[in-house]
């Protein structure tokens, strides 16, 4: 296993009005971050995003994975507020 090292981001997730998220922004935000020499993301790790979100954290995730080239590296938040909501 690679160690995670340099510059990792960690996204504000873009959101719409009624709350979900703008995959659209976030697609743009994760190329600028990229493009601008960020070795990785941690997706949906910010503020609780990961944790305020339900199914929608996978949209970010699929989107950083489509986006992020071989070489660098995503950490995507998979945490809840209960175990229960964690399928366990």
């Amino acid at each position: 296993m690679r160690r995670l090292s340099g510059l990792v981001i960690v996204p504000v997730a873009p959101m719409h009005e009624d709350g979900t998220v703008d995959t659209e922004r976030a697609a743009r935000q994760l190329a600028d971050l990229l493009g601008g020499g960020a070795e990785g993301v941690f997706v949906m790790g910010r503020t609780g995003g990961g944790l305020l979100l339900d199914n929608e954290q996978i949209d970010p995730v699929r989107t950083a994975v489509e986006m992020v080239r071989e070489g660098r590296r995503i950490v995507a938040h998979c945490g809840a507020l209960a175990t229960a909501e964690m399928g366990l």
